[in-house]
């Protein structure tokens, strides 16, 4: 009996957690991948990633996760997958509208949960629990979508799913967020001025030689449009105009 005893104890050392590797003093959380272009992160995404931790470390940080199913007694591996699949979605959040996904032709394509478990380590059914958990707390909201093929036939696509900026609050990061957002706005806005501004100038350039043909503008009149023009102080017709 000693003996056993004394084996199960090494093992208990050796080998802590439970069969999924779960280790309750080391837990593994989300590292996000090195980008392909070999940027950094940008400082708000690596912060929220680190702060999602605290879903782990402190189980009544959030009051509907801490309520749901008695999140607080949860076995610590469940808390584990929480923290690793809620930086995961960071790590693909668009700044501005929170969605979660991948830029694509036709706006954010949507993450499968297969692509998330393997981005976190995690197993499917693991990742499954953990999204669960976070949909039900109100972290998460889900858009399922599906399309029609050509045999009539509707099939799934990869869900959208948005962020909660409630979560972002209760991390201690929600006036960081805002202004966030703000700028992302304002470069994605500044991004599309080129093009207004170009249809702008083109069409303020054949009102002036018109006005011309028909005599209605001096020299100077047209050079003082011109010249509001190109500081920017006119400003630019609709997309449609």
């Amino acid at each position: 009996m000693i003996g056993a005893l004394e084996i199960n104890t090494a093992c208990a050392l050796v080998m802590p957690g439970n069969r999924c590797g779960h280790d309750p003093r080391a837990p593994r959380f989300f590292t996000p991948p090195p980008r392909l272009d070999g940027a950094r992160l940008p400082k708000f995404i690596q912060r929220a990633v680190e702060a999602m931790q605290r879903l782990y470390r402190e189980p009544n940080l959030v009051p509907s996760l801490g309520a749901l199913n008695a999140y607080r007694r949860k076995r610590s591996e469940r808390r584990e997958a929480v923290a690793s699949m809620a930086a995961a979605l960071v790590q693909y959040m668009d700044m501005e509208t929170l969605i979660v996904g991948r830029p694509g032709d036709q706006g954010f394509n949507g993450l499968t949960m297969q692509e998330l478990a393997e981005m976190t380590g995690l197993t499917l059914r693991r990742a499954e629990r953990a999204m669960s958990d976070m949909v039900r707390a109100g972290l998460v909201r889900v858009f399922p979508i599906c399309e029609k093929n050509e045999a009539g036939e509707y099939k799934g696509r990869a869900a959208i799913r948005t962020l909660s900026k409630h979560l972002f609050g209760l991390l201690g990061l929600g006036s960081w967020l805002a202004r966030e957002r703000k700028r992302s706005y304002k470069r994605k806005r500044v991004q599309a001025a080129p093009t207004q501004e170009a249809r702008a100038r083109a069409g303020l350039a054949l009102d002036l030689a018109r006005a011309a043909l028909e005599g209605k503008t001096t020299t100077q009149e047209r050079m003082a449009v011109l010249r509001e023009a190109l500081a920017g102080n006119l400003a630019a017709p609709p997309p449609d105009a």
